[in-house]
């Protein structure tokens, strides 16, 4: 139990610096970045953390740009330690694998949207490179996202490059 709750620290610690260092510019991530479309709109965002724990089995990603939109990419299974291993393929998005977008959270944390892919049936998540030697990631993702209201959005075109991460066993 003691082991979760570190782990569940680091993905909160994640997030908290890339809220708080959102308009940084980090030149060891500089060829990073992450981008999707939602219903045809392109997003760019330019600030990312990532974390790979629980063996190798979890690997959440934040990101943020300075208009205050966030997003978050969790794949595989933060509390199962029988789970395997991530490899370089693809994932439906069930269970602990999601992917949370929100418009303008640091701004307006009240009155936001966030959408979220939720559905087996309506996500994927690839992980195209997962180089363990330089602690790097990249991939896609997609799917249908739903809001707070139950109204639908596709997110297409959704990768991740270059992303940086670190290891928590």
């Amino acid at each position: 139990m003691i082991k979760k709750l570190k782990q569940l620290s680091v993905v909160f610690s994640i997030i908290f610096f890339v809220t708080s260092c959102g308009g940084d510019d980090d030149s060891s991530n500089s060829s990073a970045d992450i981008q999707l479309d939602i219903d045809g709109v392109t997003y760019q965002l330019d600030a990312f953390a990532a974390v790979l724990s629980n063996g190798g089995r979890f690997l959440a990603i934040t990101g943020t740009n300075s208009s205050g939109d966030q997003i978050e990419i969790r794949l595989g299974s933060f509390f199962n330690d029988d789970a395997d291993l991530l490899t370089e393929q693809s994932y439906a998005v069930e269970g602990e694998s999601t992917v949370f977008y929100g418009f303008d959270l640091i701004n307006n944390p009240q009155t936001t949207e966030i959408l979220a892919i939720i559905e087996s049936t309506n996500g994927t998540i690839s992980i195209t490179n997962l180089d363990t030697d330089s602690n790097r990631v990249s991939g896609t993702f997609s799917g249908t996202a739903i809001d707070g209201l139950g109204t639908t959005f596709t997110i297409a075109n959704g990768v991740f490059n270059n992303i940086e991460y670190t290891f928590h066993d």
